[in-house]
């Protein structure tokens, strides 16, 4: 068992909406450990003179916050029942 959190993150990249999703993901992971997975939430461009200049993401990062082994240990060293909550 994993105790996951997620969060919100936008970015945004000159190239497309797949690179701004990469560039969420790498900002986030030098605060984040064991990240998960990504879920694009939301897509929109910035347009000027008719050509689109900025792909902008708005992502949900899941990410690990605890190990199963851990919680195993804290369980068993604070006496707590070891079941696997549903």
């Amino acid at each position: 068992m994993a105790v996951l959190k997620v969060i919100e993150v936008m970015s945004s990249s000159e190239k497309s909406w797949e690179d701004a999703a990469k560039n969420a993901v790498k900002i986030a992971s030098k605060t984040v450990k064991e990240i998960r997975s990504v879920y694009v939430q939301d897509m929109s461009a910035v347009v000027n003179k008719n050509l689109i200049t900025e792909f902008r993401v708005t992502v949900k990062i899941t990410f690990e916050v605890m190990a199963g082994w851990l919680l195993k240990i804290i369980s068993s060293v604070n006496g707590w029942e070891k079941r696997q909550i549903a």
